[in-house]
């Protein structure tokens, strides 16, 4: 599901920034192109130092106690953002929202190498792979969905970017929450 909201936020963007603020294309292109690729810069290598200490600590489950963190920070600036009336302080919150959110998705990828014996890691990593692909089809399919169905308004993109982002947010914690119990009983990384 936080990947669902990855993929939603880089789907739907640029119409936000072309429907609300009356962006050209090439400005979205420039300006949140610029967001994006800086911020994950900065949070992934970040994000990946933070859980090594932390795991080098003895923080077993730090791969996924951490999403507690960064998910909820990710999503404050998210959702300010998609109901900010300034264009500039919006694509700042989200290049905010996006450091945090990077994390996430790379920080379970390595939780998965973490919590799974070696010999079953392959099958593991598929699975994993083939949920992670139904992201792209939930996320923006569910900002769409919100969009007409509830807000009935194309110039409303960005209030159903954060009832979505929020919602997809809340069922990932809460996933998160059930995958914690069995990451946290392991006894040693593999």
């Amino acid at each position: 599901m936080a990947q669902s909201v990855s993929i939603a936020v880089m789907s739907w963007t640029p119409s936000y920034f072309t429907r609300v603020h009356h962006w050209t294309p090439s400005e979205v292109g420039i300006w949140f192109g610029t967001a994006v690729l800086v911020a994950p810069l900065i949070g992934l290598l970040g994000h990946g130092w933070i859980c090594d200490k932390l795991l080098a600590r003895g923080v077993q489950d730090i791969h996924l106690r951490y999403q507690f963190f960064i998910l909820p920070l990710a999503l404050g600036p998210l959702c300010a953002a998609y109901l900010m009336p300034n264009a500039m302080v919006a694509l700042v919150l989200l290049g905010t929202a996006v450091t945090f959110l990077c994390g996430s998705g790379a920080i379970c990828a390595a939780s998965l190498q973490l919590a799974v014996p070696g010999d079953q890691r392959g099958k593991a990593a598929s699975i994993w792979v083939l949920v992670g692909g139904i992201a792209p089809i939930v996320g923006p399919s569910g900002v769409a969905a919100i969009n007409q169905h509830i807000f009935k308004s194309s110039g409303a993109v960005g209030q159903s970017l954060a009832v979505y982002c929020t919602g997809a947010t809340v069922l990932a914690l809460m996933l998160f929450m059930l995958a914690r119990g069995g990451f946290s009983r392991m006894d040693q990384p593999n």
